[in-house]
């Protein structure tokens, strides 16, 4: 043990908040359950390099490891931390044009898969869902501030 106090604490993460977070960059599951206006981003190819979302499609078998490996949903595990998510706009489905990509289906997804497993995950979705803690709660919760 190091005789340094900041070096006797954990790096491990200990809670994460994310604002309108893209939690899977599969075309194929986003496009089931967000809709397809979500997918014609083009964060959800360009990420992984492919040339268009048809290309992204069409080559799923070339891109599909890549794409996996850059979304959190694929990396839930039942040791993870809690998490808080929050979306600003309200989420009909299918999608609004223009809205897809911070939809808050993401964080249901997310939600769904950490619920899973048994992690803690509190979801905000203006004017649809209120969490059980606010994100400053969420927030004080986790640094153990009083």
């Amino acid at each position: 043990k190091s005789d340094d106090p900041v070096l006797r604490q954990s790096s491990r993460v200990c809670g994460a908040v994310a604002m309108g977070g893209q939690t899977t960059l599969d075309p194929f599951l986003l496009e089931k359950k967000i809709g397809p206006a979500c997918i014609r981003h083009p964060m959800i190819w360009k990420t992984v390099g492919a040339q268009s979302l048809e290309h992204l499609m069409k080559n799923w078998d070339q891109y599909k490891a890549l794409s996996l490996e850059c979304s959190p949903l694929t990396h839930v595990s039942k040791d993870d931390p809690p998490v808080f998510l929050n979306y600003g706009k309200p989420a009909p489905i299918p999608v609004i044009k223009g809205d897809g990509i911070h939809h808050a289906g993401f964080g249901r997804l997310l939600k769904e898969r950490c619920e899973s497993v048994g992690i803690e995950c509190y979801l905000q979705v203006k004017e649809y869902e209120v969490p059980k803690l606010t994100k400053d709660n969420f927030i004080k919760k986790v640094f153990l501030i009083e």
